[in-house]
C-alpha cells in the first residue's frame, strides 16, 4: 500500500470509517451561542449605562427652564438642587445635569453655575478657555465640549460617564476606620493621573484641582478621569497665581490626593506628618516615598512621572489585556450588528403590502425565493412537522452565510411542501440587495 494510501485508511480509521466502509467526516460544531454575544457581566454593564443615558426627569419639571434650549431629557446627578446656594465640589454655587444635546442626540454632563459676576462670564474667555483645552488628549481627561453664557448663569459641557463615582463618593464617603485600599489601585491612580497632569503641563495648562477627590471619577474598568477641565480656568480668570505655580500646585495635589486616599481621610492633608506614618505602616517602602517625596519636594510632572518609570509598564501591561478582552468583545457585537442590518433589510421587504401599486410585489420573483429563505433560517419545524425547532446556532451560521454571500446551496421548500427551490446564498444576497435597492429608489419623503 502506498504512503498517500496508507495514509487515508489510517485516518478512515481515526473517524469511524474503517473496514472499506465509506469514509464519515463529522460535520463542524457550530459556534456555541454565548460565545457570539457579550459576556454576561459586561452585557449587564452595557445595559446599565444604556439605562443611565436614557433616564431623564419628567417633562414637567420646571427645571428644564434652566437649561439652554438646545438640551433636553434632563436628570439631575448631584441630587436634590432644588435649592440655590448649596456650594459644590468647585466651592461655587453649581447645579450638575445629564442632558441630551438636540444637535448630535449625544449624552453630556451639564454643569450649572450661579452667582457670578458678569465680568466672570466673559464670552471672551469662555472662547478661549474651550480652545485651550480642546488641544488636551488623554484618556484620564473628560473633554470639555464648551462653555457658555445662558441668561444670568454660566454653563460647562463635559462628556458624560455613565456610572462612574467620584473617588470622594467610592472611597473616602462614609470611610471612617475602614479598611486600607489595594497598593495596587493606589498605583493605578498614580500613573493615571501624573500623565493627565503632564499632558495638561505640555499643553501650557494646570489641571487646578487635582487635591480634590469629588473631582476624579472612576469608572467600572478601573479608569481614572478628571472632571473639572477649565472650570476654575474660567472661574478664576482674574487669578495672581501664575503658570508655574499652578502646575506646581498640580504635583503637589496629586501627592494629597494619594495621602487622602491611603489614609480613607479627606483631612489628611490637615496632618500631614501623622498621615504619613499611617501611610508607611500600611503600605510598602517605594509607595511611601512617592507620596512623601510628591508633598514635600517641588517637582514638575515629568519628573513624577519619572518616579513612577517602574509601575507604568504594569499599567500598560494591565491596559493591553484590557484591550484585547474589548477587542473581542467589539468583534461578537460586530457580527451581531451585520446581522441586525440584514434582517432589516429581509423585514423591509417581505410581507410588504404594496409596491408601486403593486400589491403582490413581495410574493414575486426573487422576493418569493427570499421568502422561502426567510422560512428556512427562522421557521424550522421537527421532522414530523408538529413542533416548532430553535436551533439559534442554524439561525446565526445561515445569517452569516447570508451576509457574507457564502456559496453553499440550500434547497428551500414552500410550506405546503408543492415548491422547491435551489439557491445558494451568494444569490439570495444579491436578490435581496437588489430588492432592498428597488425599495430605495421608490421611498417616500421621510416623516417630520
Amino acid at each position: 500500500m502506498g504512503g498517500a494510501a496508507a495514509g487515508a485508511a489510517l485516518l478512515g480509521d481515526a473517524l469511524g470509517g474503517g473496514g472499506g466502509g465509506p469514509t464519515v467526516v463529522p460535520a463542524p460544531r457550530r459556534r456555541t451561542l454565548w460565545s457570539q454575544f457579550l459576556p454576561k457581566n459586561m452585557a449587564a454593564l452595557y445595559a446599565a449605562r444604556s439605562a443611565l443615558i436614557l433616564s431623564e426627569s419628567a417633562a414637567d419639571d420646571p427645571r428644564y427652564k434652566e437649561l439652554p434650549p438646545r438640551f433636553g431629557r434632563m436628570r439631575l446627578l448631584d441630587g436634590d438642587s432644588s435649592v440655590r446656594g448649596a456650594t459644590g465640589s468647585t466651592g461655587y454655587n453649581t447645579t450638575v445635569y445629564k442632558v441630551v444635546n438636540h444637535d448630535d442626540g449625544m449624552a453630556y454632563v451639564l454643569r450649572r453655575v450661579d452667582g457670578l459676576r458678569r465680568t466672570t462670564m466673559s464670552p471672551r474667555v469662555c472662547e478661549a478657555v474651550s480652545a485651550r483645552w480642546s488641544k488636551v488628549a488623554h484618556g484620564a481627561v473628560i473633554p470639555l465640549r464648551g462653555v457658555s453664557v445662558h441668561g444670568a448663569a454660566l454653563f460647562f459641557l463635559h462628556d458624560y460617564v455613565p456610572g462612574a463615582q467620584s473617588l470622594a463618593e467610592r472611597f473616602l464617603t462614609g470611610a471612617g476606620a475602614a479598611a486600607p485600599l489595594p497598593e495596587a489601585l493606589l498605583w493605578s491612580v498614580a500613573c493615571q493621573l501624573a500623565t493627565a497632569v503632564r499632558a495638561c503641563h505640555r499643553a501650557a495648562l494646570a489641571m487646578r484641582c487635582v487635591h480634590n477627590p469629588a473631582r476624579m471619577l472612576l469608572d467600572a474598568f478601573g479608569r481614572v478621569r478628571f472632571n473639572g477641565a477649565g472650570l476654575l480656568d474660567v472661574l478664576e480668570a482674574e487669578s495672581k497665581k501664575s503658570l508655574a505655580e499652578l502646575q506646581a500646585g498640580d504635583v503637589l495635589g496629586l501627592g494629597y490626593l494619594l495621602l487622602a486616599l491611603a489614609t480613607r481621610s479627606a483631612a489628611a492633608s490637615a496632618t500631614p506628618q501623622e498621615s504619613m506614618e499611617r501611610v508607611a505602616a500600611a503600605y510598602s517602602p517605594e509607595f511611601a516615598k512617592l507620596v512623601h517625596r510628591l508633598v514635600s519636594v517641588r517637582l514638575s510632572a515629568d519628573d513624577a512621572v519619572s518616579l513612577l518609570a517602574g509601575r507604568l509598564g504594569d499599567e500598560v501591561s494591565a491596559q493591553y489585556v484590557m484591550v484585547d478582552a474589548l477587542d473581542a468583545s467589539l468583534a461578537r457585537e460586530a457580527d451581531n450588528g451585520r446581522m441586525l442590518r440584514l434582517c432589516i433589510k429581509l423585514l423591509c421587504v417581505l410581507e410588504r403590502a404594496e409596491v408601486a401599486g403593486d400589491p403582490s410585489w413581495s410574493e414575486q420573483g426573487d422576493r418569493y425565493m427570499l421568502k422561502l429563505l426567510r422560512d428556512h433560517i427562522f421557521h424550522q419545524t421537527t421532522a414530523d412537522g408538529a413542533a416548532p425547532q430553535l436551533d439559534m446556532g442554524h439561525v446565526l451560521e445561515a445569517l452569516s452565510k447570508l451576509d457574507v454571500g457564502h456559496p453553499q446551496r440550500v434547497l428551500l421548500s414552500s410550506r405546503d411542501g408543492r415548491t422547491l427551490l435551489v439557491s445558494s446564498f451568494a444569490e439570495a444576497r444579491t436578490m435581496l440587495n437588489a430588492a432592498y435597492d428597488e425599495l430605495r429608489r421608490g421611498v417616500g419623503p421621510s416623516p417630520a
